[in-house]
């Protein structure tokens, strides 16, 4: 059985844990050792909790846990976000994916951390359920539309949201590789990304304009496709032309489980807001 140990989070470790992310995955854009610097690292709400499974020395499984702040039932609380899951094929039904996941939630109840969260692939997201005591809160809702999404209707969320420092979402907008524009409309502005093969603009957030860092370059002419990912945005009824893309036309189906760190109630999926600013897909 491979060893589990944690990731270098420099240097040699990043560069190793890299090239097994663009192996396990290569139709995804690769991975470099500079953005897993800067999600490990430099994240000022703390480093990652990661952890390496080791063969004879190599690096044949890894995963991450990103620290992350939320209001949680109405206090804010830290936790981590799981991601970067990559398994070389050859280890495959070992057990060390669960290995991993519970290394991590070993090692934020030691940080203090209250909870853990994912967006989950179609193969991970039953293991998350089943095995880990992680909760099942569904796939994310995903909208397309002409033009890009409204501002959401203003509304607290009483069971889960992250937070966001102005220190923080400097540091979110300034990931390796990104192309972010933003669009502002007096006091807020709409922080939107490029989507890819269809030419849409995905939704980040609307944020306040004060809070945003003075380098990201506005959006020019309005585009034609824009698409909303989350739970929790409510849209004015007719303000955006657009439609629910059905789980069967997702590359993913992004499903988010959540799993309490420190056995309190459940949370309700339609008192949670959850925005593609609050994981990194883009």
């Amino acid at each position: 059985m491979p060893e589990l140990a944690p990731t270098e989070l420099s240097g040699a470790g990043l560069a190793r844990a890299a090239a097994l992310l663009c192996e396990v995955f290569p139709a995804a854009p690769p991975v470099t050792p500079d953005y897993l610097r800067w999600a490990y690292a430099e994240n000022p709400m703390g480093p990652a909790v990661a952890f390496d499974a080791r063969e004879a020395g190599e690096l044949v499984a890894h995963l991450a846990g990103r620290a992350l702040v939320a209001v949680l039932e109405g206090r804010e609380q830290r936790g981590l976000l799981v991601h970067h899951a990559a398994t070389r094929a050859s280890q495959r039904g070992k057990g060390l994916f669960g290995a991993l996941v519970e290394a991590i939630a070993e090692a934020g109840c030691a940080r203090g951390c209250d909870f853990l969260i994912a967006v989950a692939n179609a193969q991970s997201a039953p293991l998350f359920v089943a095995r880990h005591a992680f909760q099942a809160l569904g796939p994310l809702d995903v909208w397309l539309g002409l033009g890009l999404p409204p501002a959401p209707v203003a509304g607290a969320r009483s069971g889960f949201e992250p937070l966001w420092s102005e220190a923080a979402l400097a540091w979110r907008l300034a990931r390796p590789g990104s192309d972010y524009r933003v669009r502002r409309t007096g006091e807020l502005a709409q922080v939107v990304a490029p989507a890819g093969r269809l030419g849409a603009w995905v939704e980040l957030g609307w944020l306040p304009a004060r809070t945003l860092p003075p380098s990201l370059r506005a959006l020019g002419p309005g585009p034609k496709l824009g698409a909303s990912i989350g739970l929790g945005a409510r849209r004015r009824a007719r303000a955006w032309p657009a439609l629910p893309v059905p789980r069967r036309a997702r590359p993913s189906p992004l499903e988010l489980v959540y799993r309490d760190l420190r056995g309190r109630e459940r949370l309700d999926r339609s008192s949670c807001a959850f925005r593609a600013l609050d994981f990194d897909a883009w």
